[in-house]
């Protein structure tokens, strides 16, 4: 928490920096509708993933844009490790319902990501866990989502790192960090020179 403190409500901090984020946006979009509410759907989408509390959490569309992101949803290993209630719950037989229902090639296409990703890891000596990974995918994903989003501008607004930073550092278990990204994000936001249309 900022400053050491613990007593802060990390769900209370992150809603007022969410909070900072959409009043920088609002501010410094004045007479940008069009820019202004992309902004302020991917800040939404993004509340939508802090506050979901699984993996992946993130919304539909994000899942459209990077398909590897369903790679890290529970209903990839209840498919592996409970393959009976996975195909109740997949034929409606149970009152159970999962967000994906992964086939034999999206479980081979799975097992491919996470083999290269493996050796990639060994290669570089990284040692990346399943959840960096998932952070990494992740940054990955928020980085296409301002791809998508912003194709008409000749480059994403210079902000934008910091959005994506925030969410990585949200999702990373380095509290302290976040604050900082939060405040720097917050700062980069207001002041973003406008964006060249």
């Amino acid at each position: 928490m900022p400053g050491g403190k613990s007593d802060i409500d990390i769900w209370d901090y992150i809603s007022d920096r969410i909070l900072e984020i959409r009043r920088g946006v609002d501010t410094l979009f004045l007479g940008e509708k069009k820019l202004r509410e992309t902004l302020t759907n991917i800040v939404d989408e993004t509340e939508i993933f802090v506050r979901s509390c699984e993996i992946p959490g993130v919304v539909t569309r994000w899942k459209q844009i990077n398909p590897r992101i369903i790679f890290f949803d529970s209903a990839c290993d209840l498919k592996e490790e409970s393959p009976k209630l996975y195909q109740q719950m997949s034929l409606g037989l149970s009152n159970l319902k999962l967000s994906c229902y992964p086939d034999e090639s999206f479980s081979e296409a799975k097992k491919k990501y996470f083999d290269e990703a493996k050796e990639h890891s060994a290669v570089c000596n990284l040692k990346y866990s399943e959840e960096k990974l998932f952070q990494n995918e992740l940054i990955r994903t928020l980085s296409m989502v301002f791809e998508n989003d912003f194709k008409e501008y000749v480059t994403v607004p210079g902000f934008s790192y910091k959005i994506i930073q925030l969410l990585n550092d949200i999702a990373n278990v380095s509290e302290s960090e976040n604050f900082a990204y939060v405040y720097s994000t917050y700062s980069s936001l207001k002041n973003a020179p406008p964006a060249i249309v």
